[in-house]
C-alpha cells in the first residue's frame, strides 16, 4: 500500500502539470491567433 501511494503521487502530480501546461499553451496559441494572426510572416 505504501509503495502504491509513493508511485501514485508523483504520477498524479506529473499528469496534473502536463494537463495544466497543455491547457496554458492552447490558451496562448488561441490568444496569439486572434490578437496578431501573421505571427511569423518571414
Amino acid at each position: 500500500m505504501g509503495e502504491t501511494v509513493f508511485w501514485l503521487k508523483p504520477l498524479y502530480q506529473l499528469g496534473f502539470v502536463c494537463f495544466f501546461d497543455f491547457y496554458f499553451w492552447i490558451r496562448v496559441y488561441k490568444t496569439h491567433k486572434i490578437a496578431n494572426f501573421p505571427l511569423k510572416t518571414w
